[in-house]
C-alpha cells in the first residue's frame, strides 16, 4: 500500500486538497492530533495521498500503481506544489523483507518511467523494509 506523504512546515494542505479529486487518506494540520487518544500531535502541515492498496509483498504491483497514480494527478500534485512553495513529498513503498539465515541481501531497483515522473514533480521515493514474519 503505497503512499504519498506530503509535508509543509508553513501551509495548510486541508484548502487545496478539499478542491482536488485526488484519493486522500488523511491531512492534519500543525498543531492538530493524529490520534483520538491526544498522544500524537502533528509538527507539521501533512497529507498522505492513496497511491496503491496491493500488499507488502507485491512491490512490482505498487509501482505499476504509482506510475499510472503520478501520471494521472499529475496536474494535481503541480498544482499544490505551486501553491505551497515548502513542499516536501515522498512515496513509501512498505514492503516485506526476504531478509534470514538464508538470505543476506535484497536488491531493489525501480523503472526509469517511475524515478522520472517522480523526479519531475521533485518526490523522493523510499523503501520501508519490515522485518520478516513482523505480522504474522
Amino acid at each position: 500500500m503505497c503512499v504519498l506523504r506530503i509535508v509543509s512546515k508553513t501551509k495548510s494542505f486541508k484548502p487545496i486538497l478539499e478542491g482536488m479529486d485526488i484519493p486522500t487518506l488523511s491531512v492534519f494540520d500543525s498543531g492538530e492530533y493524529r490520534d483520538k487518544a491526544k498522544k500524537r500531535l502533528c509538527k507539521n502541515n501533512q497529507a498522505s495521498l492513496d497511491v496503491s492498496k496491493k500488499e507488502w509483498d507485491n512491490l512490482q504491483e505498487q509501482v505499476e500503481d504509482a506510475i499510472v497514480f503520478l501520471t494521472k494527478y499529475i496536474s494535481e500534485l503541480e498544482e499544490i506544489f505551486k501553491h505551497i512553495d515548502d513542499v516536501d513529498a515522498g512515496l513509501d513503498f512498505p514492503i516485506n523483507s526476504i531478509l534470514d539465515e538464508k538470505w543476506a541481501t535484497q536488491g531493489i531497483n525501480f523503472p526509469k518511467e517511475l524515478v522520472s515522473i517522480a523526479g519531475k514533480l521533485n518526490i523522493d521515493i523510499g523503501l520501508t523494509l519490515y522485518a520478516k514474519g513482523l505480522f504474522d
